[in-house]
């Protein structure tokens, strides 16, 4: 059994990264393109990406026989899977215009829970991996880009149709 469940491990893993990186795109395209259907397209790809890992992680905890211990950092994950459930609400909800894609502090919310995750694997030698360093830069980079595209004057906002 403990082999199946380090099985199920990896592909919590596996499946998280793999949302980070849609995650970091559909972050970094929302603020560089004016493509209303590709940035939505994106987010629909981050979240089906996401709610597998989120499936993924609720069977690992089943095949464990036991839930997760409620610490303040698994309190920032419910959070940050509250705040998924806004975002996808809020990104296809009709609209004139269309609402902003992504509510900026929801969307910084999620970014710092991404970023943070990685960063705390690398402060755990037995847990840290070449990959954690990876996905660590792709997270800072993303956010970098998107903090200078929404600090920039008169900077384009999502959702509006000037740049």
């Amino acid at each position: 059994m403990s082999g199946d469940i380090e099985q199920i491990a990896e592909i919590v893993r596996l499946t998280a990264r793999l949302s980070l990186v849609v995650f970091c795109i559909a972050f970094v395209a929302e603020t560089q393109s004016k493509e209303r259907a590709l940035k939505r397209f994106l987010y629909a790809v981050f979240y089906a990406a996401h709610g597998v890992h989120l499936c993924v992680v609720a069977f690992y905890f089943y095949a464990l026989g036991e839930p997760p211990e409620m610490t303040p950092v698994t309190a920032l994950l419910w959070l940050g899977v509250a705040a998924w459930v806004c975002v996808a609400v809020a990104v296809y909800m009709p609209g004139e215009k269309g609402p902003t894609l992504m509510p900026p502090l929801i969307v910084w919310y999620l970014w710092f829970l991404f970023a943070a995750t990685e960063a705390s694997r690398l402060l755990d030698p037995a847990r840290a991996e070449t990959a954690n360093w990876l996905l660590l830069g792709l997270a800072l980079a993303a956010g970098t880009i998107r903090a200078r595209r929404d600090l920039e004057p008169g900077a384009w906002r999502p959702g509006s149709d000037v740049r």
